[in-house]
């Protein structure tokens, strides 16, 4: 397994590497203020919201797919109607005009992913799951 997680790592090392400034993948959250998701099907976008909230940046992401699992809205992230991108830009305004709010989503966000899905709690639930 830590073969492939170094294989992982050495690509997206090379892949964000073209980006100026940008060294890592978590590099290129710190360095985002909000991450915004406008997604019509889930695709890749739980794995990213949870990589966003395991940084420290708040979320706010389309309510599709298992993302209503993964954030709260209101508390560790927002979640919008697919396709109203009005409420998407409303979220978006309102967590960057309100610092008290978006330190308080980035702290419940950042907890969440740390103790919700961390590796070690993912490994344990498939454990439960099928052992």
């Amino acid at each position: 397994m830590d073969n492939y997680k170094n294989m992982a790592n050495q690509s997206a090392n090379e892949h964000n590497q073209r980006a100026k400034g940008i060294r890592n993948q978590n590099d290129a959250y710190r360095k985002s203020r909000v991450m915004e998701g406008i997604a019509q099907n889930i695709g890749h976008m739980a794995n990213s919201t949870m990589e966003a909230m395991a940084s420290g940046v708040p979320v706010i992401a389309s309510r599709v797919g298992g993302l209503p699992e993964v954030i709260e809205d209101g508390r560790s992230g927002f979640l919008f109607e697919v396709g109203n991108t009005r409420e998407a830009a409303e979220k978006g305004i309102r967590i960057l005009k309100d610092k008290e709010l978006y330190d308080h989503i980035r702290k419940e966000g950042l907890k969440d992913a740390l103790e919700k899905f961390s590796m070690d709690e993912i490994v344990d639930q498939y454990e439960r799951l099928y052992g």
